[in-house]
């Protein structure tokens, strides 16, 4: 009989850790598909531990107060990838962990059925799963400060015992660290330590560390709420509408994120309420309403900040603590002597099991989809380079089949605008003069084969020198209501190769070998039909700039800009290498894009 147990409790523990080691390969085959984006850019520049916190200290007082995040996410973006993403996986197994020993509080024998449920709601229910658990920057500012969130937290669940001084020290220096996580988070954190306190008390069992802890929480939590940065950040989110508005506006967001139809919260905060009322454990029940009521209480907490009451990343720390709570309500429900309680678990698991496979496939697919685009462009912008373009066009990533797994689901690509921080960052970490982006259809139409040459000169007069210097090339040019003062330099190069043009009309060009073989102006629209090489060209000009447009075969080459466009046409290869525009009132002049209509 004993020897039958043994091996059964053996079978358990071998249970426990396979769904442990389960956990991390498949975090870790989505951390290993998911590509550097956005924040991962400017965080990852740096010249060593130094400048990361020159950086940090810089970003503390213009921007935000999340420096244990923001320091976290610096370090590991100056290591490779790989490294991350291992470590990353680590953190979400140690996460899963963590919510099982908070929903415990035990030694008792291990849950394998309780962890495995844990992972499968974390992974369920979290909000924008990309961008809080796999996005290298995001991990750092949800995943990973949760993690010190919930280790800080562990033992006041736990109602440790010691009055050992350097635990009391070290109490109080992790509570600066927790508190200075996550604003919204850390103040359910604080709200849990009273919690705890107040049970502890109740308990006779108040510890000199639980003070110290509660201190250097609100110490953090200050630390991070007085940044300067906020002051600024906060000016971003103009209110037009009155103080009174806001906060009716965002109470309302608040509620809706709980149990609007269109959230995911809304499902794990109706099972916790549920296995609150079928709890007939007083004390736990307690410490599960605890749990929910704080998470509530983090996405209620965000109708005092600027920001909007959404279901996005800042919600995260609230679905893992109502998480938390439901695995209380199943830990006890599970424990009932009774049949049905068995059955309706597994059923319950199996449910869950099937969903997450579903969304896991969908992930996976996604992921890959992307970091196939990725690596496709990422090599484009090597080639380029090594061929002299330093102003290259890239393709936008397809973001058609994305889900709430991918990071670039909500986030910013880079972008068709060269100065937009984005694109800055990602010019400074390639060697770039500047880069654009076009919807990928466009990219392979027009840049994929491009002239680098071509491509990378910003100066018209440059240009339409590079053009005659290649007797291939045809120039298919219009301009509409053109303005002397705004173009001088470019009415200037134009005229050189026989192209003159007075103030405020339009006019339609076809130039090539320094041959000019059609041009009209008028104050009127202008249209012209013709053909090259046996391919025939429509150009038109209005006086509306989106309505001027550069057609070969039928197909649109021009950028639905005012300004001067020029569409290069390789007689030879047969197809456009270059689309350009000359746009005073755009932030860079020369713009190379493409938008789709």
């Amino acid at each position: 009989m004993n020897k039958n147990t043994g091996l059964l409790k053996k079978r358990k523990m071998n249970l426990f850790t396979w769904i442990l080691i389960g956990i991390f390969l498949a975090a870790l085959v989505l951390n290993a598909l998911t590509v550097p984006m956005a924040d991962d850019l400017g965080y990852s520049i740096s010249s060593g531990i130094i400048d990361i916190f020159k950086r940090e200290y810089i970003q503390y007082m213009t921007w935000t107060g999340r420096s244990v995040a923001h320091i976290i996410a610096r370090c590991f973006l100056t290591m490779p990838k790989t490294v991350f993403d291992i470590c990353n996986s680590l953190c979400f197994v140690y996460l899963n962990w963590l919510i099982y020993c908070h929903v415990k509080a035990d030694r008792n024998k291990d849950k394998p059925f309780l962890l495995l449920l844990i992972a499968l709601f974390v992974f369920l229910f979290v909000p924008l799963f990309g961008q809080t658990c796999l996005w290298e920057t995001g991990s750092c500012n949800y995943l990973w400060t949760t993690v010190i969130i919930l280790q800080f937290l562990l033992p006041y669940r736990l109602q440790k015992e010691s009055r050992n001084i350097l635990y009391t020290g070290g109490m109080f220096l992790f509570g600066i660290a927790a508190g200075w996580t996550n604003e919204n988070t850390a103040g359910a954190l604080i709200l849990l330590v009273l919690f705890f306190m107040v049970l502890s008390l109740k308990n006779k069992k108040m510890q000199g560390w639980m003070y110290a802890g509660l201190i250097g929480a609100c110490i953090g939590f200050g630390l991070m709420i007085v940044a300067p940065g906020n002051a600024i950040r906060s000016a971003d989110f103009v209110n037009t509408e009155g103080m009174a508005y806001t906060i009716v506006h965002d109470w309302n967001d608040a509620f809706s994120v709980l149990f609007s139809s269109s959230t995911s919260l809304r499902i794990p905060l109706l099972i916790s309420m549920v296995l609150l009322v079928l709890n007939t454990d007083e004390k736990e029940r307690i410490v599960s309403a605890a749990y929910c009521f704080a998470g509530i209480a983090a996405v209620f907490a965000l109708v005092l900040t600027p920001v909007p009451v959404v279901f996005d990343r800042s919600i995260f720390g609230a679905a893992i603590l109502i998480i938390i709570s439901i695995g209380i309500g199943v830990y006890k429900f599970d424990q009932q002597p009774r049949t049905f309680t068995k059955k309706a678990l597994n059923i319950g698991i199996a449910i869950c099991m099937c969903f997450t496979v579903y969304h896991y496939a969908l992930a996976i697919s996604d992921l890959g989809y992307t970091r196939y685009q990725y690596l496709n462009r990422e090599a484009y912008v090597a080639d380029q380079k090594a061929a002299g373009n330093d102003n290259p066009v890239i393709p936008q990533i397809n973001t058609e089949f994305a889900t709430s797994y991918n990071a670039i689901y909500g986030l910013i690509d880079i972008s068709e605008y060269p100065n937009l921080w984005v694109n800055k960052y990602y010019s400074q970490i390639h060697g770039l003069t500047t880069v654009q982006s076009t919807p990928l259809s466009q990219w392979n139409k027009i840049y994929k084969n491009g002239d680098p040459q071509m491509m990378t000169i910003q100066d018209m007069s440059l240009y339409l020198k590079a053009l005659s210097e290649q007797p291939g090339y045809a120039a298919l040019i219009n301009c509409n209501t053109l303005n002397q003062d705004a173009y001088t330099e470019q009415i200037k190069a134009l005229k050189q190769y026989g192209i003159d043009i007075e103030d405020n009309t339009n006019f339609i060009a076809v130039l090539q070998n320094n041959e000019v073989l059609m041009f009209e102006s008028s104050m009127d629209s202008l249209e012209q039909y013709g053909s090259i090489e046996g391919h025939s060209y429509y150009i038109s000009s209005n006086t509306a700039g989106d309505m001027s447009d550069i057609l070969i075969d039928s197909i649109e080459y021009t950028n639905d800009n005012p300004g001067i466009s020029i569409v290069v046409y390789d007689t030879q290869k047969q197809q456009v290498i270059d689309s350009v525009t000359w746009n005073a009132e755009n932030e860079m002049f020369c713009t190379r894009y493409k938008i789709e209509k």
